[in-house]
């Protein structure tokens, strides 16, 4: 048996299938495939995230939302992930993601939600407690939740 495996940036594609050289594939996984297209107007504000949150079907959109203005302090940090474009922090153990534009970083979101698993179904913060990488997920989660009762 051989995998064949192919992760794209640009298209933020992931495609994983066994190939067995048989006439049926023993095992094919779910292929994720979000795009993220250039839009009439590309300028970073909120409501530009949370149309592209939206558009993209992203489950939780005004959470998604809270935890873009949380990663970035508000879309001012200067010294953060904002600088590669990456408005929710997406790292690996050689730093932080760079995308070409912020409109991947919202794409890799929805691909990160599908591959974790959210159905669109129950609490999203017991969702984000368990899946989210974060060095004190109680504070974040409290903080996220701070935040929707004020007009951020």
């Amino acid at each position: 048996m051989r995998w064949a495996i192919a992760f794209c940036i640009t298209g933020l594609c992931w495609i994983g299938r066994e190939i067995k050289f048989s006439d049926k594939p023993k095992y094919t996984k779910t292929i994720i495939h979000v795009t993220a297209t250039p839009q009439e107007s590309d300028s970073l504000t909120k409501e530009n995230i949370l149309k592209e949150i939206n558009r993209l079907g992203i489950s939780s959109p005004d959470i998604v939302l809270r935890q873009v203005i949380l990663e970035t302090g508000g879309l001012l940090c200067t010294d953060c992930s904002l600088n590669r474009n990456n408005l929710f922090g997406f790292a690996t153990d050689k730093g932080y993601i760079s995308f070409k534009n912020w409109r991947q970083s919202v794409a890799y979101y929805a691909s990160w939600q599908i591959r974790k698993g959210y159905s669109g179904k129950g609490d999203y913060y017991e969702f984000l407690r368990r899946k989210w990488v974060c060095e004190d997920i109680d504070h974040y989660i409290t903080q996220l939740r701070a935040m929707s009762s004020t007009k951020y």
